[in-house]
């Protein structure tokens, strides 16, 4: 993914239309609210919220992998 290295308030800024990060797994870590100073590293999980079309184009725009909706996905944030 080109997102590797930026920090999640550049990832933001890039993306059009609505498109929130609101979550990381990192490893065993789990964060809710992760701060926009955070590095975006190889094998993160980055938890997103946003309309469906900022989503996709951040997908396409990034070479990213989309796993799933929040109806098919259950993690638990700490």
């Amino acid at each position: 993914s080109t997102l590797i290295g930026s920090t999640f308030r550049a990832v933001e800024e890039s993306v059009a239309g609505s498109f929130s990060l609101i979550g990381l797994i990192r490893g065993d870590v789990r964060e809710a609210a992760p701060s926009g100073r955070r590095v975006v590293r190889e094998g993160d999980l980055l938890i997103v919220r946003g309309d469906p079309q900022a989503i996709k184009s951040m997908v396409e725009k990034t070479k990213t992998e989309l796993l799933g909706n929040k109806d098919e996905i259950d993690i638990p944030l700490t």
